[in-house]
């Protein structure tokens, strides 16, 4: 029997959002997926009791390391075909506040603690700054980013599945200039950002996003 129903795939098939199944016919693998407790399927699909062993996600021309810490802040590395390799920490996985690679070296030095953002909150918006340290053209500013949690979707990489969270991200400058903004497809669970979602609700929208995951066997 098939639940997957049509699916929907991005502008670069770089994913696949699970459909809503048919409630009768599929009754029996919801009861199952309720009772793992888990949308991850699969001894192979990272999950809230193993992300902190590290994992990788992928997509065609970038690699990353994730690895969660007990101290709500993600490391990751990231490897690239044709770039060199770069390192960031995320809060919760979500806010950056270091990179060090050819892209950019900063670090943001918070102005208050990040870490109890979290969890967040459908509907709640808040609202964050920073100072910008920027090694690499010598300059310090100041920086906020407002964070909104629009809707909680399903994304699959392979046969893994996630709750997500789409979180509505707007940076500014001090002077209040919109520098960037995007919606996060976030992951409390793995304490990552599993895919970026840009000009959303416009004719260019473009959601960027990793097809696969997999434990980090060192």
């Amino acid at each position: 029997m098939d639940c997957r129903g049509e699916g929907r795939e991005g502008r670069h098939g770089f994913f696949r959002f699970a459909s809503r199944s048919r409630p009768t016919r599929c009754l029996a693998a919801f009861v199952l997926t309720f009772l793992a407790g888990s949308h991850a399927f699969g001894s192979d699909c990272p999950d809230g009791k193993t992300a902190k062993k590290g994992f990788v996600l992928g997509r065609p021309g970038v690699n990353s390391v994730v690895r969660p810490s007990d101290e709500q802040v993600t490391m990751l590395q990231n490897t690239y075909k044709s770039e060199t390799p770069q390192t960031q920490f995320l809060v919760g996985g979500l806010i950056e506040v270091f990179r060090d690679g050819a892209k950019g070296q900063f670090v943001a030095l918070p102005e208050s603690d990040f870490r109890k953002l979290f969890p967040l909150r459908e509907g709640e918006e808040q609202e964050v700054s920073w100072l910008w340290l920027d090694a690499k053209k010598g300059r310090v500013e100041r920086n906020s980013m407002s964070l909104k949690v629009t809707g909680v979707e399903t994304l699959s990489l392979g046969s893994c599945a996630y709750d997500v969270q789409a979180v509505r991200q707007i940076l500014m400058s001090g002077e209040g200039e919109v520098l960037d903004a995007r919606t996060a497809l976030y992951s409390p669970e793995l304490q990552a950002v599993l895919a970026k979602r840009y000009d959303e609700g416009t004719t260019r929208e473009l959601t960027v996003a990793y097809r696969t995951i997999r434990p980090l066997v060192e």
